[in-house]
């Protein structure tokens, strides 16, 4: 990152994010890695290239890591912004907002999840009321075309519910080939402890739990995993 043109970096950190989330290892090891990556990112990143940094990271977390992901590097987001005056900080997000809705490829759906979990990432109030006025403040920026949607999802994210957002277990899989299939996933449980978590439908919402069956007999997994088997 010394050696490279400023406004080459974010970029180039986005790239190495989506490396990262292909690669074949466990969701685990992808979530540890994206989130070493972005904070030695954040801290190396140049003077000027904050905003379009912070969006390219969040752009290229897949979208069932990015609650996990979001919670593990928000202290270092919290750390680099502390000093920041409330103005500042506003200036900032607006721009990280600006950067994700300029995304090439991005839905109004890609949008709105980037947008709300950057919303998210960014917001340090103590309390709900303070990151509301937050999230209204940020509302002028975004076009009509999700900003009602941001609104409807934002403040239950800001505490930590993403089923708006994301659906009914708060984690959704969107392959480019749309093909459907079981995937393992990493989720955050009660205790804040992280566990896998086995959801079958890639492009819409995990379904609400049915009546329970009888489990079936464990598979044993192999000791190194297949390329690509079962990863985003």
């Amino acid at each position: 990152v010394a050696g490279m043109a400023a406004q080459d970096v974010p970029a180039f950190a986005g790239e190495v994010m989506k490396a990262i989330a292909n690669m074949p290892v466990s969701p685990a090891v992808r979530l540890r890695q994206m989130r070493e990556v972005a904070t030695a990112f954040l801290a190396a990143v140049p003077k000027g290239q904050e905003s379009a940094l912070l969006a390219q990271l969040i752009m290229h977390v897949p979208l069932q890591m990015l609650p996990g992901w979001g919670a593990a590097f928000k202290p270092a987001v919290g750390e680099k912004t502390a000093a920041l005056d409330d103005a500042v900080l506003h200036t900032l997000a607006a721009d990280v907002l600006k950067a994700i809705d300029a995304g090439e490829g991005l839905s109004d759906e890609d949008k709105t999840i980037f947008t709300t979990f950057a919303i998210v990432l960014l917001a340090r109030a103590p309390t709900p009321e303070e990151n509301k006025a937050f999230l209204d403040r940020l509302q002028p920026v975004l076009p009509e075309s999700y900003r009602e949607q941001v609104a409807a999802a934002a403040p239950a994210a800001l505490e930590g519910d993403y089923t708006l957002l994301l659906g009914p277990s708060a984690f959704r899989l969107v392959e480019a080939d749309g093909k459907l299939g079981a995937r393992t996933i990493l989720t955050t449980t009660a205790s804040g402890q992280m566990a896998e978590q086995l959801i079958h439908d890639v492009n819409r919402p995990a379904p609400l739990p049915g009546p329970a069956e009888e489990a079936p007999p464990p598979v044993p997994s192999p000791v190194i995993p297949p390329p690509y088997a079962g990863q985003f």
